[in-house]
């Protein structure tokens, strides 16, 4: 298996290094299509909608075409957005929540009901030219809790996206790396303009993304994934994708739980049968690395990728078998391997998107191998999510998002499946109101609920099952796009 694995990154390794050298090849005139078109990361912020259409016009329009790939690592959208110009782009946040219960770890708090108060400060660049489109966006805050039963927290988020086109290959750099106080799935700040991980406008697709789909005690949390990604156009028609990820998760607060980190190889090959559909073969190798335990675990998945895109329309569709490989310890807390397994499963990855007018539809499902979200290590995990947006009125603007997801334990000596199986949902509502030509009046609710076969302890609650609710009132401020010169 050493042997495999290192003759493997040696391939993966060679294949991307032979592209770029036939690039210094090819003659400087010629351009790819897709050589016009600027990433969509999507880890900015959605732009607020009360700004007049033709204000915005010269700045960016709408697309109905994509130059990600069926195999990429990009999630499978209606399109990125086109920026005709350069722009810089400026928000600030502040909001008041109330919470059922804040996830603290402490077994002395005496009321349930905590109040936050926060503010959040950000700026997305986009710089465009013509081989090159560069997209950077941060945003840093933090929670305050008023009555001092929970710690406070801060909240940051940097991401990075280029595409760079040189003739018929398109070489792509992603980055997102996250600081939060409690599980990304399902967590946002309030206010619609403000958008984070977890379902809720990430970029790549979530093999490359670490898993946080378990809701823990409240502590800081660091979550990276860093992608390259090389498209090679064979023909008009046809493509090959090769790329690189690594992941991690690493938490700052609590030591009871597992850091982890995950290193993935793909390589694809796309075709598009008619004007509207693709079709795509892939494979994947995913190497899984914990911390606190002797779990390894190599992972080969093979997947069919169908695909269609027609405006108003997106939706993508992958699976196939996946087959892992670990090793583990005869107890907990053993530095030595001891005994490996083998584990066959089937894995997919479907998204749909549909736009209408002014409203807005997406509906995700993962099945995959994953970490574990610091819980479990290694995990089979069933992630659903649907979101509605709508611009009902001028005067109002509301959505509509939820999600799902089962954890289960890999079948090992060290971790039974039969206990270690994990249920989270959350539903959330939000509504704006304009104020004023760049500002936001926002309110939000949202419940979340967990459950699980065995007793398990979130915050100050032991159970086999724990439910939250919290609501928020947020004034959001967005300043128009300032052209770069």
């Amino acid at each position: 298996m050493d042997a495999l694995r290192s003759n493997l990154w040696k391939a993966m390794l060679a294949i991307p290094l032979a592209a770029l050298a036939s690039l210094a090849q090819e003659q400087s005139g010629s351009q790819s299509t897709s050589s016009d078109r600027p990433i969509d990361t999507r880890i900015a912020p959605a732009q607020n909608k009360n700004n007049a259409q033709d204000q915005d016009a010269d700045v960016q329009r709408s697309s109905r075409d994509s130059s990600s790939s069926l195999a990429g690592a990009e999630e499978f959208s209606l399109g990125p957005a086109i920026q005709r110009r350069s722009f810089w782009q400026p928000l600030f946040s502040v909001t008041s929540t109330v919470d059922t219960n804040p996830l603290t770890a402490t077994t002395t708090q005496t009321r349930d009901v905590t109040t936050w108060s926060s503010a959040y400060a950000g700026i997305d660049v986009n710089r465009i030219s013509r081989r090159s489109d560069l997209t950077l966006s941060y945003l840093g805050g933090g929670l305050i809790s008023n009555d001092g039963t929970a710690k406070n927290s801060v909240v940051q988020q940097f991401g990075m996206g280029e595409k760079l086109v040189w003739g018929r290959s398109t070489f792509s750099l992603f980055d997102v790396v996250n600081q939060l106080p409690e599980t990304s799935f399902g967590f946002s700040l309030p206010g619609s303009s403000v958008r984070l991980p977890g379902g809720q406008g990430l970029s790549l697709e979530p093999v490359f993304t670490p898993n946080q789909s378990i809701l823990t005690t409240r502590g800081q949390r660091v979550g990276n994934a860093s992608v390259l990604e090389l498209d090679r156009a064979l023909t008009s028609k046809s493509s090959l994708t090769f790329i690189g990820g690594y992941s991690l998760l690493r938490f700052l607060d609590n030591t009871g739980f597992l850091d982890y980190s995950e290193a993935t190889a793909q390589a694809g090959y796309d075709r598009q049968v008619t004007r509207h559909n693709s079709v795509a073969v892939l494979y994947r190798f995913s190497e899984l690395r914990f911390s606190g335990t002797v779990q390894p675990i190599d992972a080969h998945t093979a997947q069919l990728s169908l695909g269609r895109r027609d405006g108003r329309f997106a939706f993508r569709m992958a699976g196939g078998p996946g087959v892992s490989f670990f090793q583990t310890a005869s107890s907990a807390g053993s530095t030595t391997p001891t005994s490996s397994s083998r584990q066959v499963y089937w894995t997919l990855d479907t998204s749909m998107t549909y736009q209408t007018g002014h409203t807005l539809f997406g509906l995700a499902y993962d099945r995959s191998l994953s970490g574990g979200a610091g819980i479990l290590p290694g995990a089979i995990t069933d992630q659903v999510s649907g979101s509605f947006n709508s611009e009902f009125s001028k005067a109002l603007i509301g959505g509509m998002s939820a999600g799902y997801a089962r954890n289960k334990g890999l079948n090992s000596p060290l971790t039974p499946a039969s206990t270690q199986l994990y249920n989270y949902w959350f539903g959330r509502v939000n509504l704006s109101h304009p104020w004023g030509r760049w500002t936001t009046l926002d309110l939000s609710y949202q419940v979340q609920f967990q459950d699980s076969n065995g007793n398990f302890c979130i915050g100050a609650t032991c159970g086999t099952n724990f439910v939250r609710h919290t609501g928020s009132i947020g004034f959001n401020w967005r300043s128009r796009p300032i052209p770069i010169e």
